[in-house]
C-alpha cells in the first residue's frame, strides 16, 4: 500500500496540521495538533475524515520514562473506537554518544510488535527514511545496531520533496487500520529535529 502525507503551513507556532493521502492519491484523513478550540486536549493529535468526522486520537502524556538500561522513552496511545488500538513508543537512540543518532519507534498493534528504524541521508542531512520491520524483539539493548534486528524491511516512511512531505509504503492487508498507524508514525517522525 502506498500512502502520502503533507504537512500544512502552520498559522500559529504550536499548531500542526497534515493531510493523509491514500492509495489512489485521494485525501483520506486529516490530523491536527494545537488548535485553539482544543486547548483542553493539548496532549492529543486529532485524526478525522476530510469532512471533520472524528476517527481517532494519538494521546501522549509528555512524560519521559526510562527502560531497564536507563534509555529514555515516551509512550503514545492510538485511540480508535474508544479503545487503545496501538501503542507507539519513541525510544532514545541506543548510542547516545553519536551526534546524529536517531530515536527509534516500537509499535504494538493487533498482537504484533514492529520497529520503525531511522536512517539519515548523507550523514548530516535531514532524515531520509524510517524502515518498518516486523517480529521485533522486546529488548534491543543486545544489538550494536538496531538495523541488525531487521532481516528484511517490510515497509518504509521516506522524507520526500515536492507535493508531499512523506511517502509511505505499508504491507497490504496486515492490519485493520494501516492508514491510522502510518499517519501516527509520520506525525511523530516529523517532530524529530
Amino acid at each position: 500500500m502506498e500512502f502520502g502525507v503533507r504537512f500544512l503551513e502552520p498559522h500559529a507556532e504550536d499548531l500542526q496540521r497534515c493531510h493523509f493521502y491514500g492509495d489512489q492519491g485521494k485525501l483520506d484523513l486529516v490530523a491536527e495538533f494545537g488548535t485553539p478550540w482544543q486547548a483542553d486536549e493539548d496532549s492529543k493529535i486529532h485524526i478525522a475524515t476530510p469532512s471533520g468526522e472524528p476517527i481517532a486520537t494519538l494521546d501522549f502524556p509528555g512524560v519521559e520514562t526510562t527502560d531497564k538500561q536507563g534509555h529514555g522513552r515516551i509512550g503514545y496511545a492510538l485511540i480508535h473506537d474508544h479503545a487503545v488500538y496501538a501503542i507507539i513508543t519513541k525510544h532514545a537512540p541506543i548510542d547516545l554518544d553519536e551526534e546524529d543518532a536517531l530515536p527509534y519507534f516500537s509499535i504494538e498493534v493487533e498482537g504484533e510488535r514492529w520497529l520503525a528504524l531511522g536512517e539519515r541521508g548523507n550523514g548530516r542531512s535531514p532524515i531520509s527514511k524510517f524502515v518498518l520491520c516486523d517480529n521485533a524483539p522486546a529488548n534491543l539493548a543486545v544489538y550494536a545496531d538496531p538495523l541488525d534486528v531487521c532481516d528484511e524491511a517490510i515497509g518504509k516512511i521516506r522524507r520526500v520533496t515536492g507535493d508531499l512531505d512523506y511517502d509511505i509504503t505499508f504491507p497490504e492487508e496486515r492490519f485493520q487500520e494501516p492508514m491510522l498507524i502510518s499517519l501516527a508514525l509520520a506525525f511523530l517522525i516529523h517532530q524529530i529535529p
